[in-house]
């Protein structure tokens, strides 16, 4: 997969040896996720791949650190771990491609990120998942409990 995300591979480099971080491959087009952009781009290698990094750059949003200069910390709370992962953005100076995913314990400020709204849709009533026991808004942002109980 190296091949097919050049800048994705020298992004991963400028990570410490022995580090794993849990994150979401994606590209982005005019402003929202682009999966279509994400598989056509699988598949090249070489001056493809490089002009299609141009055209259609991807990037890694972060939202765990599982292991760092070989210490794991899966055995940590999520909030030590992300802690530390902040803390490795800003010893590394990791920047594009890398984004952190925002997180919070705020029930409110995350029932705002779980507001669907397609991009046809411009009236304020917009869709609303209903918040069963575990809900997302995108793959891996979310919450596990009740919009009034999350869970840590």
């Amino acid at each position: 997969m190296a091949q097919a995300f050049p800048e994705i591979e020298e992004a991963v480099r400028r990570l410490p040896d022995d580090t794993a971080i849990d994150c979401e491959l994606i590209v982005w087009e005019a402003g929202r996720l682009a999966f279509d952009r994400l598989q056509q781009r699988m598949h090249r290698r070489g001056a493809a791949a490089a002009r299609a990094a141009l055209a259609f750059p991807a990037h890694l949003v972060a939202f765990d650190l599982l292991r760092v200069h070989g210490q794991n910390l899966t055995g940590r709370p999520f909030s030590d771990r992300y802690a530390a992962l902040q803390a490795l953005f800003l010893e590394e100076g990791l920047a594009a491609p890398w984004s952190l995913c925002p997180t919070t314990t705020d029930p409110e400020q995350a029932a705002t990120w779980l507001v669907y709204r397609p991009s046809w849709e411009r009236s304020p009533a917009a869709w609303r998942r209903p918040p069963p026991r575990c809900w997302a808004a995108t793959t891996r942002a979310g919450a596990c409990g009740t919009p009034t109980a999350p869970r840590r």
